[in-house]
């Protein structure tokens, strides 16, 4: 089979199908964000889900903090009032015993049915930005004292972190665009860099007759190989886990549309510290899923507007498998025959083999029931 959805053409009010149905999650990184930068790119989101985005899109809010991990705090809807309240509320934590399993209601009042954890969330912007700064204190503390080590292990956790997301978001069908709103880590952990020069642990005074000291002294000297490799060349460790993440991210169907809020600070703060720029984490990021990145942006509602009018075009291919085992993953490779040179296609690098619904984790069986209330699809009976 083969279905044309193109959501800029009038016939797209009608039914679309989910393959080709355009899902966007809002994702807010706290941990590696001024909360000043993540203020602006608020508006900058809220300015695109007015303008930008289609009656036929559905739009999700997530966050991730180093304390709470992500957050979804809104699920893929099409009610723009629920995701302007679910900005309001960046920085919350949502309370899942609150009446609302599906995430689909964000309540500005305490009175609502769908509740946050701690303090009632209005819409006064002062009290927002109070919650985004409440988790937003990781990158300040990644400033000049931070060692290498401390900034691996935060962003190994990030990558950990978001292996559960994409792992969350696999179930949902068709293509998800994540919008990701961050500085990124230090990109040195990928590509190298220098470091804050430290004290040489070689350099101690030994005695040469002293077989434990000259033990000691090698142990040392290792150690100083290995941390200058990292400088020179990156962590493996920290390269490994972002290509996991990424593949995670490519097997759930996610797109990746990385956006550097680096440079919105007010009154032109500069980075924290001696902390290196993240920018080619963002791009490694982007890169890695079929995404772009947008920096150096002054209008970033525009710019994330224009990605979404280069996705707007979907072609579905339908095709029947031979059967295989409920939840295994089957890699899929697309071709374009006689294509125009420079041309790039984008495409889902594979699919998992439905499994039954009893079978679903509780997250998994969350986005599949909010998906197909949320999905447009032909209403019938309900089984008693």
């Amino acid at each position: 089979g083969f279905h044309v959805v193109d959501l800029a053409a009038p016939a797209a009010r009608g039914a679309v199908p989910p393959a080709g149905r355009r899902q966007l999650l809002l994702f807010f990184d706290l941990a590696f964000s001024n909360p000043k930068a993540v203020v602006a790119a608020r508006e900058a989101a809220r300015s695109l889900v007015l303008k930008g985005v289609g009656p036929k899109d559905l739009v999700g809010v997530a966050t991730y903090s180093a304390a709470h991990g992500p957050q979804i705090l809104l699920g893929f809807t099409s009610d723009r009032r629920q995701v302007d309240a679910a900005l309001d509320a960046l920085g919350a934590v949502r309370n899942d015993r609150a009446g609302d399993p599906l995430r689909l209601v964000m309540s500005r009042s305490a009175g609502d049915r769908s509740q946050v954890a701690g303090p009632s969330v209005e819409a006064d912007t002062a009290r927002s930005n109070e919650l985004i700064e409440a988790q937003g204190g990781q990158l300040a503390n990644l400033g000049k004292e931070s060692t290498r080590a401390n900034e691996k292990a935060a962003a190994t956790a990030l990558t950990r972190a978001y292996v559960q997301l994409a792992q969350m978001l696999k179930g949902l069908p068709g293509r998800k665009q994540v919008i990701y709103f961050s500085e990124g880590f230090n990109s040195a952990l990928l590509t190298g860099g220098s470091t804050s020069p430290g004290a040489n642990p070689a350099s101690a005074s030994t005695d040469a007759g002293d077989l434990q000291s000259l033990q000691q002294q090698d142990r040392a000297n290792q150690d100083v190989v290995l941390s200058n490799s990292e400088e020179s060349f990156g962590s493996s460790q920290a390269i490994n886990a972002l290509e996991r993440m990424l593949e995670e991210f490519r097997r759930a169907d996610c797109v990746i549309q990385a956006v550097d809020i680096g440079g919105l600070r007010a009154g032109g703060e500069q980075g924290v510290g001696t902390r290196g720029g993240g920018q080619e984490t963002l791009l490694s990021m982007a890169r890695g899923t079929g995404g772009e990145l947008v920096q150096n942006s002054n209008d970033l509602a525009g710019a994330i507007g224009s990605i979404l009018d280069r996705t707007s075009v979907t072609y579905v291919l339908s095709f029947q498998p031979d059967q295989g085992k409920p939840g295994d993953y089957h890699k899929l490779r697309v071709e374009l025959k006689n294509a125009p040179r420079g041309t790039r296609i984008g495409h889902r690098a594979g699919y998992y083999s439905p499994r039954p619904y009893a079978q679903l984790n509780p997250l998994e069986k969350l986005f599949e029931a909010s998906s197909r209330l949320m999905g447009g699809e032909e209403a019938g009976t309900v089984p008693g």
